[in-house]
């Protein structure tokens, strides 16, 4: 006699959230996530001794007033680097002419839907800057970063 049987395996699925599920898209708010992550990152930590009265955030594409809204540090005001002067001498708010810093994403590009390497850093003057490439990361529900590699220093 002759058996023939059907094997049946249960495939389990591992589900990402969704948020995580479609990053690529130019205009992704996946995308925007990863930016925050790498903006925090960078920017001066509240209770560090901060020099600066502005930070002026500098993009792969233009920052809307929702993503601005998204940060905040007390005696620092947050704003689009188009509204900073940038030079050799230093980083400066329009108007008022308070010191700052350029704190920059230059690119982000997708390892896979749950990772990203993001390339930026902080320009003070022409004396002073640094720039890095960070790992960031999809994990328990949030971007975090990963890692960072110096990539300059002046």
């Amino acid at each position: 006699m002759i058996r023939t049987g059907v094997a049946f395996s249960t495939l389990a699925l591992v589900a990402i959230p969704s948020i995580a599920q479609a990053p690529f898209a130019k205009d992704s708010p996946v995308l925007d996530d990863v930016r925050a992550t790498a903006f925090r990152h960078y920017m001066p930590k509240e209770g560090s001794n901060i020099r600066e009265k502005v930070v002026c955030f500098a993009a792969d594409k233009e920052l809307s007033d929702e993503f601005l809204g998204r940060f905040s540090l007390k005696s620092v005001k947050i704003v689009r680097a188009s509204e900073c002067e940038v030079g050799v001498f230093g980083v400066r708010l329009k108007g008022t002419r308070d010191f700052g810093v350029l704190t920059s994403i230059e690119s982000v590009t997708w390892i896979s839907g749950t990772e990203a390497e993001v390339r930026g850093g902080n320009y003070w003057s022409g004396w002073g800057a640094t720039y890095s490439t960070l790992r960031i990361v999809y994990r328990k529900g949030k971007w975090v970063t990963k890692s960072e590699t110096i990539t300059g220093v002046s």
